[in-house]
């Protein structure tokens, strides 16, 4: 996955699971802000990726997302798994993702690259 769709995805994750209203998404490795506007609810999620200029969009089945990102053309289905688990599978690399959020944290293991990555809201 690449990073600017999986730090999206973070957020995303984030604001779902934490009632955090935030309107960026910090990259630790990068050690810059993403700032993202939209809607983000249990049905839908609208946001605008500021950086790429592109939205991603989806909705819901219960607990599972399938979020379609405009910039890369590509299909991402994410799954909450508790309070503060996620995991997902992004079809545009053909690869599976978990994470956790604690509080405004999130934790980003990429099965692609075999790495974590840490995101702040």
């Amino acid at each position: 996955m690449t990073n600017e769709r999986r730090k999206i995805i973070a957020f995303i994750a984030a604001r779902l699971l934490t009632d955090k209203k935030s309107g960026s998404v910090y990259d630790f490795q990068t050690s810059k802000f993403t700032f993202v506007s939209g809607e983000i609810n249990d049905k839908k999620v609208n946001v605008y990726d500021h950086d790429r200029h592109c939205y991603l969009s989806g909705t819901s089945s219960g607990k599972q997302f399938s979020l379609y990102d405009f910039g890369d053309n590509n299909y991402t289905n994410l799954e909450l798994k508790s309070k503060q688990k996620f995991e997902g599978y992004d079809f545009g690399t053909n690869s599976y993702f978990s994470g956790t959020v604690n509080k405004s944290m999130i934790s980003f293991y990429d099965f692609q690259t075999t790495a974590f990555y840490d995101y702040s809201i």
